[in-house]
């Protein structure tokens, strides 16, 4: 097996370590167990990167073209729940009260605003990186 199939194979099953974790500890809600998952998977990513630094992962363009599409997905979605939440506000205003709409977007909108926080500090952490 060459090693870029290895990297992406164990990528892969670190991953869904991580995500099944943060589903049992979000199932019995135990926070510090999420952390604890969390903060394992990322070490074990980082050792595995470190591991396998040899191995050319991505070509340049490839690379670009994810960067672009993951940051089109990102604000699609951003502008689509922000776009339905006011909506959800005008309706109820109005005194039109849907109530299937308001269970759905009152935590997607904490949810959303959270990765609007973190993806603001990511792009200008890699800004002044770069």
């Amino acid at each position: 097996m060459n090693e870029e199939l290895a990297y992406k194979i164990w990528r892969a099953v670190i991953t869904l370590f991580v995500a099944g974790g943060m589903a049992l500890a979000i199932e019995n809600n135990q926070p510090w167990l999420g952390i604890i998952v969390l903060g394992t998977g990322f070490t074990m990513l980082s050792m595995l990167r470190n591991k396998y630094k040899s191995v050319v992962l991505v070509d340049e363009r490839i690379k670009r073209i994810t960067e672009k599409a993951a940051s089109t997905t990102l604000w699609f979605f951003f502008v689509a729940t922000a776009t339905t939440a006011i909506i959800e506000l005008t309706l109820e205003t109005l005194g039109y009260e849907i109530i299937q709409l308001k269970v759905i977007m009152e935590p997607l909108s904490i949810i959303t605003l959270g990765v609007i926080v973190v993806y603001t500090i990511l792009v200008r952490y890699y800004s002044k990186k770069m």
